[in-house]
């Protein structure tokens, strides 16, 4: 009797460890929904929280290519993890990313909207990519779960409202919102009208 006993606390304490490990998976699986930017309405989309001059939405997690040819968004914009090609001049934060990934996501959707793009998005924790043609093929690669959030969690997603990051070779994707930036930002109609 004693053995059922520790048996059902053993497994009743070991689903609860489980539950509060994976709380938010078993919760997608349960309703069978996995959440897209289109089953969103524009309205209720997740708006950058911190200040920026170019408002832009979350996209998501995507995975990429080492090679930068082979890359969904093949333009470095600009990098902050070392001095070399591409660097920004200012060096990722890591003491204070929490203040820091806000910011280089605004600039780096302020370098975008300046070239007239669309979509832009943050790898490596410091690199900010984009393209021209980046709204066709920022999802090339299928979905990821490896984009982090300020306190470097990994999972960072479209619903919740925290700024987010990729790793190496997966980007945290962001889509700059057309009619709410500044004159001049160079950022055009939506690329799918009957979205919105």
């Amino acid at each position: 009797m004693d053995r059922h006993i520790f048996l059902c606390v053993f497994v009743c304490l070991w689903t609860v460890k489980i539950t509060g490990l994976y709380g938010e998976f078993i919760e997608e699986i349960y309703t069978g929904h996995d959440f897209g930017l289109k089953d969103v309405p524009r309205a209720k989309r997740p708006l950058s929280d911190y200040s920026c001059s170019v408002k832009h939405v979350k996209a998501g997690c995507f995975n990429d290519k080492r090679n930068p040819s082979s890359r969904a968004m093949n333009e470095l914009l600009f990098q902050d993890r070392y001095k070399g090609k591409g660097f920004s001049g200012q060096r990722i934060d890591w003491e204070r990313y929490d203040s820091y990934l806000p910011d280089l996501i605004c600039r780096c959707a302020t370098a975008a909207a300046n070239k007239g793009y669309s979509f832009f998005g943050i790898q490596f924790y410091g690199e900010c990519w984009s393209a021209a043609d980046a709204a066709q093929r920022f999802n090339i690669y299928s979905k990821s779960d490896k984009c982090v959030d300020t306190e470097f969690k990994v999972g960072c997603d479209t619903i919740r409202n925290k700024p987010c990051a990729g790793v190496a070779h997966v980007n945290f994707v962001y889509q700059i919102v057309p009619g709410d930036n500044p004159d001049g930002s160079g950022v055009g109609p939506p690329i799918n009208p009957e979205e919105y």
